[in-house]
């Protein structure tokens, strides 16, 4: 029985465990079962050897699997080739398509079956011509699953199994293969287990000290830290004709702020010295560290390509970004360049299933290193096609390759956007990375996260994929010199989100994009913070000008408030929204500086003195339990019907600015794509360039 529930454990692991979780889960299994058996051997005075030594070694295969197939790209380039290849071949037998790879099609699950009944021939006599039969078994439930797997799929609305997806995930039926194979085998478990001799060769007293030490070097060993910046590294990008605009004050909406022109001024202010070049000349990698290529609008000439190949045979580094379904522009000319090293953009549109992919991240590598989940900010992009050497970075699971359609060129050779039979379910690469001589090139398939809005949150991978790429050699190094432009950010500011703040990342009507275009048109870079306290915040970032606190539902640390006493004192800045609906935390941090909110709806209304201006859903504020205008400590900033609404404190060199009002800064007040508050927007201009003016001392 202990055996049966140690495998049923790490196949419940593997189906319902997210992959970044499968080392931890298995370190969990180590310890648990072991201290079980013993403490079971301990209670009947006897300590079962041979069972301990199956579970060990399992366990040890196991991990050694899940090591290889995260750190070895040839590994896990063979499993994904043999798994799309079972379920063609099966595919082919029933005559329905099936394209298929690691995850969806239960490969983890057949392998984790196929070496316990391994382990066990090693450790016991006399099991060998069983096991053949074993594995047969195996392979014929799992040729059974994949095609009735095409049955459910088709038919899962009419069979309600769309309500098991909470549970499972989209289109996942592996629970069904799971079933199947714990039938086969529990009946290998019965014969091989039962009246087995142990094989004598085995040393007892020294095969799990040696294991267990294995295991613990490997997870050692997989431990890596974020790479790390050395130098005023050049980094070229190479202007094929794409919008490399920033967010200006002629132009309101979030479809009018420019695609990629925050990326250059962003590395800028971080120290790298940035060029933009429209053509490839025989100088314009000179002294380069990173060339940047970004949705390209032409296919390279021969002595482009040639330039671009020599230099990253050099040492040097390539950047390639790309969107879904491009064809002659984007796809064409990213594939072309990538021709020495056989990535490629596929014609296709890796989609979700989910409105986002959330945790489908699988990452992978040391530019994702300390990286969440919401700072990678791929959405819909074009999935990649890898050869044998080619690394992964970026593997999602739980969304579906959604063909391009090459007479749909008005909607940009998009698809159906549905899944169709044939289409490659889960297991989708958005990003990878190839060595070429002494340099590499990088590719995603997605641009998202290096777009001007998105940047607010995707900020420290982009620190980890330039600072990687930018090591280059020796001479590199020394070649590299300090930037000679500016960078139109010459402020930050943190926009918080460490304390469960509502930051919304869906660009709907309650996210905060358009506070953040705001914040970059007065020349200050707002930084999304998720991880950090406000006490780290303010005393790493000296170029901190302004935190924006949108209702925080945690209350801060009294380390954290005095940390924000000292910054308003040293002529930092604090927005604080809130109102008398907001969290307890938020109104206690109001009442932190004698701020309080009276519980009278004011609504959707103007301020009285500025009618281009228009509140959502204010209140009206105290301080002191006085309205501010009655105050000489306070400024009354807004009033609607005589109650104030915003109102400022000056302390030391800074102020702290409560709005009353907790959906002032959404989209929906602000910009959205299509419309915009132009008041709003010129009034929040003018109090963010003043505050991105004033230095802290």
């Amino acid at each position: 029985m202990k055996e049966f529930l140690t495998i049923l454990a790490i196949a419940f692991g593997m189906v319902l465990s997210l992959p970044a979780a499968a080392q931890l889960f298995l370190s969990i299994c180590f310890s648990f079962f072991y201290l079980l058996l013993l403490y079971s051997g301990w209670r009947k005075k006897k300590i079962e050897f041979h069972s301990i030594y199956w579970q060990g070694i399992l366990l040890f295969t196991v991990f050694i699997y899940q090591f290889l197939k995260e750190k070895s790209p040839c590994f896990y380039f063979v499993l994904t080739k043999s798994a799309a290849t079972f379920a063609a071949m099966v595919g082919r037998l029933i005559q329905k398509p099936i394209s298929m790879r690691i995850t969806y099609s239960g490969l983890d699950l057949f392998l984790l079956f196929f070496m316990a009944g391994m382990c066990a021939c090693l450790l016991f006599e006399n099991k060998w011509k069983k096991a053949v039969l074993y594995f047969l078994s195996l392979l014929a439930a799992w040729g059974i699953y994949l095609a009735v797997w095409t049955v459910l799929a088709e038919n899962s609305l009419t069979l309600g199994l769309h309500y098991l997806e909470p549970l499972t995930g989209p289109l996942d039926y592996r629970t069904l293969l799971l079933l199947l194979f714990l039938g086969i085998y529990s009946i290998w478990e019965k014969q091989a287990f039962s009246a087995a001799r142990f094989r004598r060769q085995w040393k007892r007293e020294r095969l799990l000290p040696v294991c267990l030490a294995l295991g613990l070097l490997l997870f050692l060993g997989t431990h890596s830290q974020s790479p790390t910046a050395g130098g005023a590294a050049k980094i070229v990008f190479w202007d094929t004709g794409i919008d490399f605009q920033l967010p200006d004050k002629e132009r309101y909406g979030l479809n009018q702020v420019g695609m990629f022109g925050v990326l250059p001024q962003y590395l800028l202010r971080k120290g790298y010295a940035c060029q933009i070049v429209p053509s490839l000349e025989r100088d314009s990698l000179e002294g380069a560290a990173v060339l940047v290529v970004i949705n390209p609008m032409r296919v390279p000439d021969q002595e482009e390509l040639l330039r671009i190949h020599q230099f990253v045979e050099a040492g040097g580094s390539v950047l390639l970004a790309g969107d879904h379904t491009g064809h002659e522009e984007i796809r064409k000319p990213i594939n072309q360049i990538l021709q020495p090293v056989e990535m490629e953009l596929n014609f296709d549109s890796a989609v979700p299933f989910q409105s986002l992919w959330g945790g489908e991240y699988n990452r992978r590598g040391k530019i994702t290193t300390g990286i969440s989940d919401s700072q990678v900010q791929m959405v819909v992009g074009a999935s990649l096609n890898l050869p044998v050497n080619a690394a992964p970075i970026v593997i999602t699971r739980g969304g579906y390759s959604d063909r391009g359609e090459l007479t749909n060129s008005q909607d940009g050779y998009l698809g159906d956007m549905q899944f169709n039979r044939g289409e490659q379910i889960g297991d989708l690469i958005l990003a990878a990375q190839a060595s070429y001589g002494k340099g590499k090139f990088l590719l995603f398939g997605d641009t998202s996260l290096f777009q001007n809005m998105v940047m607010a949150y995707s900020h420290p991978f982009i620190d980890n994929i330039f600072a990687d790429l930018s090591r280059g050699d020796q001479r590199k190094e020394k070649e590299m010199t300090e930037p000679k432009n500016k960078s139109a950010f010459q402020a930050d500011c943190v926009i918080d989100a460490h304390h469960l703040e509502a930051v919304f990342k869906d660009k709907s009507s309650d996210s905060i994009d358009g506070l953040i275009v705001n914040i970059m048109r007065a020349g200050m870079f707002p930084y999304i913070n998720e991880k950090e306290s406000l006490t780290e915040l303010c005393e790493r970032n000296k170029e901190l000008k302004l935190i924006v606190l949108l209702e925080p539902a945690v209350a801060l640390t009294e380390a954290e408030r005095k940390a924000l006493h000292d910054f308003v004192y040293s002529g930092g800045h604090i927005i604080l929204c809130a109102d008398y609906k907001s969290p307890a935390a938020a109104r206690s941090l109001a009442a932190e500086f004698g701020f309080t909110f009276l519980k009278i709806p004011l609504g959707r209304v103007a301020p009285d003195k500025n009618k281009k201006m228009a509140f959502w859903d204010a209140c009206p504020i105290l301080y002191q339990g006085k309205d501010p205008k009655e105050s000489s400590e306070v400024m009354s900033l807004m009033e609607i019907w005589g109650y104030s609404v915003m109102a400022s404190k000056k302390m030391g060199d800074g102020k702290i600015y409560v709005l009353a009002d907790a959906q002032f800064l959404r989209n929906k007040n602000l910009e959205s794509l299509e419309t915009y508050r132009e008041g709003n927007v010129q009034w929040l201009d003018e109090l963010f360039t003043e505050m991105g003016k004033e230095g802290r001392k």
